[in-house]
Order: structure tokens, then sequence, then C-alpha cells
């Protein structure tokens, strides 16, 4: 597990800016970005391995909801395919980008195209 701290000052930064596309305001408070790694030996395993990292970061959000500290904010370089971190950013955002996808690229090569990763279109 990998623990970074996402201070305060990076959203105070964008917020002088003009704000940023993934949601995030200095009222936010500080923060930690978790990523959660693991291996095993077996493919036959992926069903068991992905429900337990299902099930913690499931556990995690309540203690932090609990807690009156959770975010739906999920970074996007740390989610896993079975996540949805662009429906974090908020729905004014994910407008805006999906605004900008038409506006370059007309034809959606990105959101249907290109395998993989995260698409603003779902």
């Amino acid at each position: 597990m990998s623990i970074q701290p996402f201070p305060v000052a990076y959203s105070l930064k964008t917020d002088s800016l003009g704000g940023n596309v993934l949601g995030l305001s200095p009222t936010d408070g500080p923060m930690i970005l978790i990523l959660v790694s693991y291996n095993y030996a077996n493919k036959e395993d992926d069903e068991v391995v992905t429900t337990a990292a299902q099930k913690l970061i499931s556990d995690i959000d309540e203690a932090t909801k609990l807690k009156g500290c959770w975010s739906k904010f999920k970074y996007l370089n740390y989610a896993a395919s079975w996540q949805d971190p662009i429906a974090g950013y908020g729905t004014e955002n994910v407008a805006f980008l999906q605004d900008v996808a038409r506006k370059y690229d007309p034809e959606g090569i990105f959101q249907t195209k290109c395998p993989g990763g995260f698409k603003v279109f779902k």
C-alpha cells in the first residue's frame, strides 16, 4: 500500500487559478491518496483477489464516511477498472469534459477507438 499526502496547498493553488476539473477545493481539506497494489501467482485467483480488493476499498470508504472525511474523489491513475473516477469530479466538471471531447474529438475516436482507460462518456 502506498500512501501519499494531498495537501490543501494543491487545491489552494488551482483555486487561485480558477479551479480544477478534478472537482477538488480547499474546503475538502487535506487528503490522502492510497494505492493498493497486489500480486498473486495464479490467474484463476483473479475473482477472489478482485473481490477482496473491492471489499477493502468499500470498508475504507465506509470508515471514512463514519469519520466524516470521505471524498468521492478517486485518483484516476490509481483507480481500478471497476471504479468510476471521472464521476468523482462532479456533474459540472464531467459535463465540461464531455463538451471538450465533443469539440476536439467530434467523431469520438478517443472514446470509442482507443482501448483501455476511463472514458468521459459511459
